[in-house]
């Protein structure tokens, strides 16, 4: 396993391949321990994904509480990824 990135700097871990600072102390972080735009763009798409995901699950949970504890329990085939 890769040993986790260290700010050059500050030696704090870099929690966060997006920003080319440390979250700390705010040094440039090395250009190649940046996410590219290709990265980039995947990491948001699958961050909008898991977003609506969750949005779905709690509003099925929402109408749910609505029927009340006699409703109908959520099937787990709706949990399966796709």
């Amino acid at each position: 396993m890769d040993a986790p990135l260290r700010c050059p700097k500050c030696q704090a871990l870099v929690v966060d391949r997006r920003f080319a600072q440390c979250t700390t102390c705010h040094a440039d972080l090395p250009a190649e321990w940046l996410l590219t735009s290709v990265q980039l763009a995947e990491l948001d798409e699958n961050d909008r994904h898991a977003r609506s995901e969750h949005s779905a699950l709690m509003n099925e949970l929402t109408r749910q509480d609505e029927v009340g504890p006699e409703g109908p329990l959520l099937n787990p085939n709706d949990l399966s990824p796709d």
